[in-house]
């Protein structure tokens, strides 16, 4: 795409690829229904909560914005755990899903085991989340913009999820660039560059994501239908193993707590608001379970299950400030388990991401949970133990191993 393309022109190349163009602005219309989810540009790093698009975006539409952003994820956090980000997502007329360079980096990989090693990686987890969006019974399927916020430099991550976008547009998916939006003028940059390795929007930056954003949907707002049927023209979806649902004991983006993870013991964990308050501008806090001394330690109960389930963590990884811990498994048959993994947490590249981190496989026909032991000793004054958990997820696998 090319930078800083005119909205008209952006329309109409909308036009070309097939999207309806039946401008319904001055029809009688219910209030739309937005939901957002992205990482820390849309959760509104370094701007306050009325600068962020989001924000914006519902004021001049006149529309409900749901914003289900979590700082430092990719899409696969959405595609595992949409039910638990959003659980509105049903009833949605639009989505937004932003991506940048969590998803670049290929930071959230979740092992599958068929004979091969295999990762989740960005292209099957936003086609995972399409399907999931646009395959829903009795309703036509929503409209759905894939939203690349990246520096125009980076040609890897403008382009990411292209071929997939491509292939689903014909059921109603458009995928935009923040470059498309119009022009920055001179000394107000979409980037802010203050810090080394900085990638937030300013809040001009903001502000053109929203007029790009709100373009886009006053034009292609009404829902895309395919006939009495109702059914959006999706070309191929997942039917392996990345298909099978997920369960989530995860936190959210939710300024209430984390009540989705409550752990059956915490010995040394607290529960942690990663960030700053509304009112210092960062937007929501990010949510979790926090330790940070040698010997602390996290249960969380799985229940039962009369299948294998595969058991993935959701945890920071950063380059800095983190260690490591000890994770093993326990179940009713085996209440003292000795096969334990040993989990690093530092990540080798200079930022904090939220990361899936596969532990172990839970047997069938047995109550199993989770154990986390902080076993790193560096010490230090800023923490260098820490190990900050997200939630723990599972998925139940479609073969007697996984």
């Amino acid at each position: 795409m090319s930078r800083g393309c005119p909205l008209a022109v952006l329309l109409l190349r909308l036009h070309a690829r097939g999207a309806p163009v039946d401008n319904p602005l001055g029809k009688e219309q219910q209030k739309l229904q937005i939901g957002v989810l992205g990482g820390s540009i849309s959760w509104g790093q370094n701007v306050k909560e009325r600068e962020r698009y989001s924000n914006i975006l519902a004021r001049s539409l006149n529309a409900t914005v749901i914003n289900a952003a979590v700082p430092a994820t990719g899409v696969s956090t959405a595609s595992l755990c949409l039910e638990t980000l959003l659980p509105e997502w049903r009833s949605l007329d639009v989505f937004v899903i932003e991506y940048a360079f969590n998803d670049a980096l290929r930071t959230t990989p979740v092992h599958v085991h068929d004979g091969s090693n295999k990762y989740l990686e960005p292209l099957p987890s936003l086609e995972r989340l399409l399907c999931t969006l646009l395959l829903q019974p009795d309703r036509s399927p929503p409209l759905v913009i894939v939203l690349a916020v990246c520096e125009f430099i980076h040609s890897k991550c403008q382009t990411l999820f292209h071929d997939v976008t491509e292939d689903y547009r014909m059921a109603g998916v458009i995928e935009l660039s923040i470059w498309d939006a119009p022009a920055p003028k001179p000394g107000r940059p979409f980037f802010n560059h203050s810090q080394a390795g900085h990638w937030h929007p300013t809040n001009w930056g903001h502000s053109a994501i929203a007029t790009l954003l709100q373009g886009a949907i006053s034009i292609l707002r009404e829902p895309v239908t395919r006939g009495a049927s109702k059914i959006p023209l999706v070309p191929r979806c997942l039917h392996d193993e990345f298909g099978a649902p997920w369960h989530c004991l995860a936190c959210s983006y939710d300024v209430h707590g984390c009540p989705g993870l409550r752990p059956a013991r915490a010995d040394g964990f607290a529960l942690h608001n990663l960030g700053r308050s509304d009112e210092e501008g960062r937007g929501h806090p990010k949510t979790g379970w926090r330790g940070v001394s040698v010997g602390s330690s996290l249960v969380v109960a799985l229940g039962y299950a009369d299948a294998p389930r595969r058991v993935v963590l959701e945890a920071l990884c950063s380059y800095e400030n983190v260690g490591h811990a000890i994770g093993w498994l326990t179940t009713t048959s085996d209440p003292v388990s000795h096969v334990r993994v040993k989990i690093d947490f530092r990540w080798n590249m200079q930022s904090s991401q939220h990361c899936l981190m596969p532990i172990t496989t839970a047997p069938a026909y047995a109550n199993s949970s989770l154990h986390l032991e902080i076993d790193s000793n560096e010490g230090g004054a800023r923490g260098d133990n820490q190990v900050k958990v997200f939630g723990v997820l599972t998925q139940v696998c479609r073969r007697e191993t996984c």
